[in-house]
């Protein structure tokens, strides 16, 4: 059974999106005036976790995301999240089993609903921002870097500005259109880009702002670990897939390539018969020239 575990980690009301210019990602270039603003209303921070319910690893789940279903090892005592025993089928990467969606959001009605106690039903969304951390520059772990991204423009889809913590910058797509990590050049030639579109983002309160930037942080150090267990559990993975090419690998050794074991074989009755017709022989064999004192 394909499942997403989902898990809030910040709700905020009074934030507003704004128009910003293409280029360098400063609040001296951006107009912040109120004539620039194109919406009001909440945001919700939350993260995705596409498990399989039945065997506890990940596999396709809604919002567009296409990946293998894996039953897994063992890793410890716990069931390994990418990898299937056994198997040729490639690992699920940490980038397709866990991703962060930010959505913006008003009330259907007149009433304004506090964040601890929003009513999804009442909710309509306005659009939705999907985020990963892209690796640094420098990591020499082997990751690829284009397949962590997410915009079109290979950038982050939340930057925080430099010079206040209440403004980011955010790669905005319409409501449900779904987590498309990387796909290759031809892919996206072929099936058209993603609409996408940077925006300007502002948290009005500063408790909030903080909160915010928070949770980014809380997030980004959850996937490192996330990316970090996975690179365990493939070099652990290769370790057992070596000693198992290894184990087949002495199972099948022919039997004409094993000396004198052919003998041990034959039935007991012709073994002594065979013994006394070449006892002779078999002192030389086993001998060779024998040289005496």
């Amino acid at each position: 059974m394909n499942d997403i575990i989902s898990t809030k980690l910040f709700e905020a009301e009074d934030v507003s999106v704004f128009r910003i210019p293409p280029g360098e990602l400063s609040l001296s270039k951006w107009d912040l005036s109120d004539s620039n603003t194109i919406w009001k209303g909440s945001l919700r921070l939350t993260e995705e976790e596409l498990i399989q319910e039945d065997k506890g690893v990940f596999c396709n789940g809604s919002n567009g995301v296409e990946s293998e279903c894996l039953s897994s090892f063992t890793v410890g005592d716990k069931p390994s999240a990418f990898f299937e025993k056994d198997s040729e089928v490639a690992p699920i990467k940490p980038y397709r089993g866990l991703r962060l969606k930010l959505e913006f959001f008003n009330f259907k009605n007149s009433l304004v609903v506090p964040p601890n106690e929003s009513r999804m039903e009442d909710e309509k969304i306005w659009a939705e921002v999907w985020y990963n951390p892209l690796p640094a520059e420098e990591d020499n772990s082997g990751v690829d870097f284009t397949q962590y991204c997410i915009a079109n423009n290979r950038e982050e889809t939340i930057q925080m500005t430099p010079q206040s913590s209440k403004f980011y910058k955010i790669i905005v797509q319409l409501p449900g259109s779904g987590y498309h990590p990387f796909i290759q050049e031809e892919e996206q030639i072929e099936e058209g880009y993603l609409l996408q579109v940077a925006l300007g983002l502002k948290i009005s309160e500063n408790f909030a702002a903080i909160s915010f930037s928070e949770s980014l942080n809380i997030y980004r150090r959850r996937f490192k670990n996330f990316v970090d267990q996975y690179n365990y559990e493939l070099r652990l993975s290769e370790v057992e897939s070596r000693q198992n090419l290894l184990s087949i690998n002495n199972n099948d050794i022919p039997d004409d390539s094993r000396t004198d074991e052919g003998s041990v074989n034959q039935a007991p009755g012709n073994f002594a018969d065979n013994d006394d017709e070449n006892n002779d022989d078999n002192d030389d064999d086993d001998f060779g020239d024998f040289v005496g004192g």
